[in-house]
This record gives C-alpha cells, sequence and structure tokens, in this order.
C-alpha cells in the first residue's frame, strides 16, 4: 500500500512540474498550391510526347525467327515445295500434337 502511495506521489510531481514547463511555439507548416494552368500544361506535354514517340498505336511487327518448309505432291504426282518464314508463336504446335493424327 505504501509503494503504491510512492508511485502516486511520484506521478503528482512529474503533473506539476509539466504544468509549469513552457509550451514551445511552433511555426505552421506552409502549404504549397500548385497552380492548376501547370498541372494541365506538364499533363498536355506528356500527352504530346507519348504521342511524337508513338506509343499509343506502336505496331510491332513480329520476329521472323522460323523457316516453314512445306512439301506436297497434288493430284498430277507434282511435287511442290513451299517455304515461309514466321514466327515461332503464330506456327506454335503442342507437344503432344502428333497423338492427335492418324495414319
Amino acid at each position: 500500500m505504501n509503494e503504491d502511495q510512492g508511485v502516486q506521489s511520484f506521478f503528482e510531481q512529474m503533473k506539476v512540474q509539466d504544468a509549469k514547463r513552457s509550451i514551445p511555439k511552433f511555426e505552421q507548416p506552409r502549404q504549397y498550391k500548385f497552380p492548376i494552368h501547370m498541372v494541365l500544361a506538364i499533363a498536355a506535354s506528356l500527352v504530346l510526347l507519348a504521342w511524337w514517340q508513338g506509343l499509343f498505336e506502336k505496331e510491332e511487327e513480329l520476329y521472323k525467327d522460323t523457316i516453314v518448309i512445306t512439301f506436297s505432291v497434288d493430284e498430277d504426282n507434282t511435287p511442290e515445295l513451299g517455304l515461309k518464314a514466321t514466327s515461332t508463336m503464330s506456327v506454335w504446335e503442342a507437344p503432344t500434337d502428333f497423338l492427335l493424327t492418324s495414319n
């Protein structure tokens, strides 16, 4: 019980000391206001830059990295050889595709 009174008196003394202390004045932080016309000008210049660089309608051609060679025989038993350069993504076949074809 004596310990509780000692703790209570300690905190009461701290409150009295805190009440005597002065609170320093702090300056209010400045609030910078960015003009709306500057925001619009920056946005417009970014849109023009993107348009000038061709980012909106940039069409990239696929890299022709595969040559497809086809050999076929028509009705007259005339052999035909076909060569075509294409991209690997346009001629992809499933690894199990051979299972679906019957001999």
